[in-house]
């Protein structure tokens, strides 16, 4: 089976989730596409106005339509051993460095 990565903006994003949706509504199956999120969680805030479509373990308000996978599926989906742990780097922001935490997640649309 392929595999298809969207990588994009909010719209992009939402158009494919949307596509999958409504074709597995027009053919009369359910859930006949799987659809997989890679998701890198930051863990900090930013002032923006675009969000990713989707609430994925998101301040208490998972969208019960998708189930966070364990470490060890991310690690087997991606194919090399992924740190169950939020991991650092630092960056530069606004002319000042300063470390930014981040930790990689997988959730599969139930």
């Amino acid at each position: 089976m392929a595999r298809v990565f969207v990588i994009g903006g909010q719209k992009v994003y939402g158009d494919a989730v949307k596509l999958v949706s409504e074709k597995d509504e027009r053919d009369g199956r359910d859930g006949a596409w799987k659809v997989d999120v890679l998701l890198t969680r930051i863990e900090r805030d930013y002032h923006c106005d675009t969000f990713f479509p989707l609430k994925l373990g998101q301040n208490g308000s998972e969208d019960e339509r998708w189930r966070k996978r364990s470490n060890r599926e991310l690690s087997d989906y991606v194919g090399e051993d992924v740190q169950d742990v939020i991991q650092q780097e630092e960056v530069e922001i606004d002319g000042k460095k300063e470390m930014i935490g981040f930790k990689f997640m997988l959730y599969t649309q139930t």
